[in-house]
């Protein structure tokens, strides 16, 4: 059953530690900025897994989907693209501490249907195999940093 309400405070938990960082177009990426912005993300996935799904809760909010679920499963699931960059710590790598995290994920996709969670993050999926075969075709060196965009 996908539930249409929101829990105000995990919507704003959702846009407070996933949402920070340079917020103007052309600022240039770097290696200091991607630092910082993976402790956020360390600090959010450990706060969500920890907090927001603690006592066997199924969902952020209880036992029903809500919107601040699908919002926090689409950041967690553009982090496929760092594919790009082997160098840096990829999606299984980053999830794997975190099993409650990735349950939620999975029951976030049953939830509103695996057919309509796929289509929403089809162009996600088609951009991570054009940077993976992008990376195959460079020897798998990838970028070394966030700054070189493949997209």
């Amino acid at each position: 059953m996908c539930c249409l309400f929101f829990h105000p405070c995990s919507l704003q938990w959702h846009t407070s530690m996933l949402h920070t960082g340079p917020r103007v177009f052309k600022v240039p990426a770097s290696n200091t900025i991607a630092r910082h912005g993976q402790q956020i993300m360390q600090q959010a996935l450990k706060d969500l897994e920890s907090y927001w799904l603690a006592n066997s809760k199924k969902f952020m909010t209880g036992d029903y989907v809500c919107i601040a679920d699908v919002l926090c499963c689409c950041e967690f699931e553009q982090l496929r693209v760092l594919v790009a960059a082997p160098s840096w710590p990829q999606y299984d790598q980053i999830l794997a501490p975190y099993p409650k995290v990735k349950a939620w994920m999975q029951a976030v996709r049953q939830a509103v249907g695996p057919a309509v969670y796929d289509e929403a993050h089809s162009m996600l999926h088609k951009a991570v195999e054009r940077l993976a075969a992008a990376t195959a075709a460079d020897g798998g060196v990838g970028s070394s940093g966030p700054s070189q965009s493949r997209l």
